[in-house]
């Protein structure tokens, strides 16, 4: 069967593209011919616009990066350069679409669209496209594990949604909160399914990325943080400390290219992988970064990125996976400076309960999509 694919597969975001990957790898081990559906990022008009307290929040930020660059600007260059390059070697893409016309045509080629996944279909990123919301495609379309990843959803958004999901033959998103705000809005009752990253294991990660020969001589704890808040990277170094450990540190944020440690700059989504392989405890904010944790069983512990009040806050993508997986002692709330040392991981107990939604997963797709989409 012929499918597209329309999901987030640029930037710098290393989960962004690492789930982009894992869906088509998965649905071509299925047998079927899959292509992401390329678009000029001109045709997204985002609705959202900073308030002017945060980008004035902001500001350190931009000045850190302003300066990381002039530091690792090098490094930063082949990172980037390796991850789009990534993307065109493991995935297979259309040629580009730079009008909603040309879209419409990609669209209408395949005999099945899947949206999904990230958090394509959170409010603050509302476009049609995402929802494939033009009168024109015919194509059948389904939806694999989008976040919503708020707490709810805007009035004048909630509208332009329950439209888009009116030509959905099935739904599922990443998180039972996700499932409850779009129960709202649809008839259709939502399943919630594991990221795409989660339909692989570690044997299959490892066939893609293969090991290199090149490791870090010294054990180490590795930090990956989204967000710079200072007291988390005050844990992740006193953690590292106290363990008599190497801080290895893959920077995101301006101010992680200034942490002490070993700082990674240029890293690559298969020089990522080994990082996630050899390390002895892995540190993170971020929801992929606790997925490769969990992939490749390491003893690992994830802040709570956002303040749990605010109406952007994503952390429940963290904690239904958390709970998925019967880890949410792996937990530690927001702006906390301490790390409580817990006992390593049993993951052949805590893993039992993950593989059956893994399961639940693949069965979802597999029905979802079919035998005959057109």
């Amino acid at each position: 069967m012929k499918i597209g694919v329309i999901t987030w597969f640029t930037g710098s975001n290393y989960g962004t593209n690492l789930q982009a990957i894992a869906l088509q790898w998965y649905l071509r081990k299925q047998g079927h011919n899959v292509y992401i559906i390329d678009y000029n990022e001109d045709l997204i008009s985002y609705e959202f616009q900073r308030s002017f307290l945060e980008r004035l929040k902001n500001q350190p930020n931009k000045f850190a990066m302003i300066y990381a660059n002039s530091k690792f600007g090098k490094e930063i260059k082949i990172r980037d350069k390796k991850l789009s390059n990534a993307i065109h070697e493991k995935c297979l893409l259309t040629k580009k679409a730079n009008t909603v016309a040309e879209f419409v045509l990609l669209c209408n080629e395949f005999d099945l669209i899947i949206v999904g996944s990230d958090q394509l279909w959170n409010p603050r990123w509302y476009s049609p496209i995402y929802f494939v919301d033009y009168d024109e495609i015919n194509t059948k379309r389904i939806a694999y594990s989008p976040s919503l990843g708020v707490n709810s959803i805007p009035a004048e958004t909630a509208s332009k949604i329950q439209h888009g999901l009116k030509k959905f033959s099935a739904i599922s998103v990443r998180e039972a909160k996700g499932a409850e705000l779009l129960k709202q809005l649809t008839d259709m009752i939502p399943e919630v399914t594991v990221d795409p990253t989660l339909l692989l294991n570690e044997e299959d990660w490892l066939s893609i990325f293969p090991e290199r020969n090149k490791r870090i001589s010294s054990k180490y704890v590795l930090s990956v943080f989204l967000t710079d808040n200072f007291n988390h990277w005050h844990a992740a170094k006193k953690y590292a400390k106290m363990h008599n450990l190497q801080h290895v540190i893959v920077p995101y944020m301006g101010f992680s290219y200034f942490q002490k440690g070993k700082i990674c700059a240029d890293t690559d989504l298969s020089k990522l992988l080994d990082l996630f392989r050899n390390a002895e405890y892995i540190i993170t904010d971020s929801f992929h970064m606790t997925v490769f944790s969990i992939i490749h069983k390491k003893n690992f512990y994830v802040f709570e990125r956002f303040k749990e009040n605010l109406e952007t806050s994503t952390n429940s993508r963290v904690k239904n996976l958390l709970k998925m997986a019967k880890l949410e002692d792996r937990f530690i709330s927001y702006d906390s400076r301490l790390i409580n040392d817990k006992n390593d991981i049993d993951y052949d107990n805590s893993l039992n309960s993950l593989e059956k939604e893994i399961l639940f997963s693949k069965e979802f797709l597999i029905d979802a999509i079919g035998s005959d989409c057109k």
